[in-house]
């Protein structure tokens, strides 16, 4: 490294990693000449009063195991990146950037619950910036073979600050989202969107659709088994949007209606109704719970509010032992340890909106939530 005061030259700095071979059915001549390169990263930069600055940063070879962090643990990644950045910041004239940073022979590895492996290929992920002309550009590629693709392009004028982007996605199987999703199991179902995005960086312009059909998931640590998800949203006029949700639970569908509008401001709104009968919540051998919403949601950047009221038409908790720090019970919750128990407490007052019954050693409580307001 050389600085003074007309010219700083940081020479060139590389960072090396090893390159690990994801467990496989089989090591492919792609992934093994993989094995052989060098993985790399480097950076290199100069400064001069006159000529400005330049900087320059070359990815080789990076595995794609090094992201691992953002999936969940049954994930396996297997490829490697390539990339490259010019950057020029002359004295007298515009910057200018050219990057591009590309996947080779990505794969996403999930092993199941049971011991099943399914290897999803990424054909293709590319990603592609340019700044010339005080003009910006990106693009954006993702091609998961059979279960979809996803594209993005766009430009921004910083002169006027104009923005033209639009956004498709095409994923007929969602199944490889399920390695992004911690809390979900056995993801199913297919999304289709477009977004097309106008105006100015500081009031965009925002039109588009996206539609999610035919959805299911498991929620293992509620016990749940979520079926006929769907949810969509379209926006047909600029900066407004209509969202309309289904989720079954147990017996009962929660359905969600509302309509965004002033979407990119700051005088944005989102006004919804959340509603439904018999959702299951929670469904675990200590407890298993239903709920029946009708909530009013009105939001904007000032406050958020919340009407309407919640019941609990019914609920099972499996009470074995109180622990010793349980002095206090709220005064609609009744223990029932025998039926003379059971009687007395039948003479006692006890709100109406409150039944309980006993069956077994389970305690059975159903009762009608407050109001939220």
């Amino acid at each position: 490294m050389q600085v003074n005061k007309v010219r700083a030259d940081f020479g060139e700095l590389c960072v090396t990693t090893t390159n690990e071979l994801s467990i496989e059915s089989e090591i492919t001549p792609a992934s093994a000449r993989a094995l052989r390169e060098n993985p790399s990263v480097c950076a290199s930069g100069k400064w001069d009063a006159i000529a400005g600055t330049f900087a320059t940063g070359v990815i080789k070879a990076a595995p794609l195991s090094l992201l691992r962090n953002w999936f969940k643990p049954e994930v396996m990644l297997a490829g490697v990146i390539d990339g490259q950045m010019i950057f020029k910041a002359p004295k007298s004239a515009p910057a200018t950037l050219d990057a591009n940073i590309q996947t080779r022979d990505g794969k996403l590895i999930y092993q199941f619950q049971g011991g099943k492996v399914e290897t999803y290929p990424l054909r293709q992920a590319t990603a592609n910036a340019s700044l010339k002309n005080n003009i910006f550009n990106a693009s954006l590629i993702m091609d998961w073979d059979k279960y979809g693709t996803i594209n993005a392009d766009g430009k921004y004028t910083l002169t006027d600050k104009k923005i033209q982007a639009k956004a498709s996605t095409a994923l007929p199987n969602l199944a490889p989202l399920e390695g992004l999703l911690p809390m979900l199991n056995n993801v199913v179902g297919s999304a289709n969107g477009n977004v097309n995005v106008a105006g100015t960086l500081d009031k965009p312009e925002v039109t588009g659709r996206f539609e999610l059909t035919g959805g299911s998931a498991n929620l293992p640590k509620l016990g749940l088994e979520l079926k006929n998800v769907s949810f969509l949203i379209t926006s047909p006029s600029v900066n407004s949007a209509h969202v309309e949700g289904k989720i079954t639970s147990g017996d009962g569908t929660l359905v969600t209606q509302g309509n965004f509008t002033n979407i990119g401001s700051p005088d944005w709104h989102w006004q919804a109704n959340v509603f439904g009968a018999n959702i299951r919540i929670i469904q675990q051998s200590q407890l298993t719970a239903n709920i029946s919403p009708n909530l009013k949601v009105n939001a904007s950047s000032k406050a958020i509010e919340l009407t309407g009221s919640t019941e609990i038409p019914w609920a099972r908790a499996n009470v074995k032992n109180l622990p010793e720090s349980a002095t206090r019970v709220s005064s609609d919750v009744v223990i029932v340890k025998n039926n003379s128990a059971l009687e007395a407490v039948a003479k006692k007052s006890i709100p109406s909106a409150t039944r309980q019954g006993k069956v077994g050693n389970r305690l059975l409580i159903t009762r009608r939530a407050t109001s939220i307001t």
